[in-house]
């Protein structure tokens, strides 16, 4: 769905708006886990 919504194909757009509207998966919380590349883990609040 992805490469034809990149490819400019509207249903897939549409498929993929709403899955994202209906899966409270795809949405992060009130903060996220940062991991850099040095090693480091901390939250950020959003």
């Amino acid at each position: 769905m992805l490469v034809a919504a990149d490819a400019g194909d509207p249903a897939a757009e549409d498929k993929l708006a709403l899955r994202y509207a209906e899966d409270a998966r795809l949405h992060p919380g009130e903060s996220v886990v940062c991991v850099s590349p040095r090693g480091l883990r901390y939250a950020v609040q959003l």
